[in-house]
């Protein structure tokens, strides 16, 4: 339902029966890239999320042809967008000469520079290249990546059109903090062609912080590059993924790894799509098997998602920002 089709009686019924309707009709207004279906040049979304072996001590050109054929394997079901998954580029990670531990050894520290360095340049040059050369949007997982001196864990989005969206993760793990990458500064919203997305990285989806403030970016797609390395690892992310669901009324969508590259490292992921948990979507949730490379294919229909919005009763992000404009301020007590 647009604001453009609704009679002006039963839009002064509407907001006299239901006061949250009055921050559609701001966002409508003011935000109509937002709400309006109208404002996408594209309803529906093809999405491929990649369930991926991490096997360790990859060559350059052997890690850069796997990570091609699972984009080629993509674009044959005919997606519009590839979700990678987090630090997809440790499959090049030397097994053989350095193990991996929760406290990182100064080896380990030395090979996550190694790879930001040697590995994540031509990583990101080959999916800018695919993304023009198969007119399909890649969302590459994350690398590290160097900036001057600091170390970002950094999901990168490349567009068919060539633009490109960077997204820090805000939140590194103590493993990450321990080998030098530095938190992320600035949450950003990709506005695409099907709608808003986010990129959050795994552990980002944590967060309740964060998840307050997607609330006035409304994004209609949650996307959540993730590796971990234990089942509670992996329900943590799942299930976290399926609240930032429901308290946006959005689709999320989750990738990660899996593979056993030495006793010690041993990869715990599934690939994920889930949505708001309304009946109207009842091709979610989606998933992998677990412990298999594979991928996971889905149509999202942004469409249906706004009109859901618009009739749901159960909206948590909405509800959140009518109650701060027209609510009582909430008093907490210790």
């Amino acid at each position: 339902m647009l604001l453009s089709s609704v009679s002006r009686p039963k839009l002064l019924v509407m907001l006299a029966i239901e006061p949250r309707f009055l921050a559609f009709v701001f966002l409508s207004q003011f935000v109509p890239c937002m709400i309006c279906s109208s404002a996408f040049a594209q309803s529906e979304m093809r999405l491929s999320v990649v369930q991926y072996k991490i096997e360790g001590d990859r060559t350059l050109s052997q890690f850069l042809e796997k990570v091609e054929r699972h984009i080629q394997r993509a674009v044959e079901q005919k997606v519009d967008i590839v979700l990678l998954p987090e630090l997809i580029t440790f499959d090049t990670w030397q097994v053989s000469q350095v193990e991996t531990h929760s406290q990182p050894a100064p080896e380990e520290i030395a090979e996550t520079h190694r790879i930001a360095s040697e590995v994540s340049p031509h990583y990101l040059s080959l999916l800018a290249k695919l993304a023009s050369k198969l007119e399909v949007d890649i969302v590459g997982g994350s690398t590290p990546r160097l900036e001057g001196e600091n170390l970002y864990n950094t999901a990168v989005a490349f567009f068919s059109d060539g633009t490109k969206f960077m997204q820090d993760k805000i939140y590194p793990t103590h493993w990450e903090l321990q080998v030098g990458i530095c938190p992320g500064e600035e949450l950003r919203a990709m506005h695409t062609k099907w709608g808003n997305a986010v990129i959050l990285t795994c552990y980002d989806i944590e967060f309740p912080d964060l998840s307050t403030k997607l609330v006035p970016m409304r994004p209609e797609l949650i996307l959540v590059p993730s590796m971990t390395e234990s089942e509670s690892g992996l329900q943590r992310v799942r299930w976290c993924a399926q609240a930032r669901a429901v308290e946006h009324h959005a689709f999320v969508a989750v990738s990660g790894t899996v593979g056993q590259p030495s006793e010690t490292w041993r990869h715990f992921g599934q690939a994920l799509i889930v949505g708001p948990r309304e009946f109207t979507f009842t091709n979610l949730p989606t998933q992998g098997r677990a412990g298999e490379e594979m991928q996971i294919v889905q149509t999202l229909d942004f469409a249906l998602l706004r009109e859901s919005r618009l009739q749901t009763d159960f909206y948590p992000a909405l509800d959140a920002s009518n109650r701060q404009m027209t609510g009582p301020r909430l008093r907490v007590r210790e």
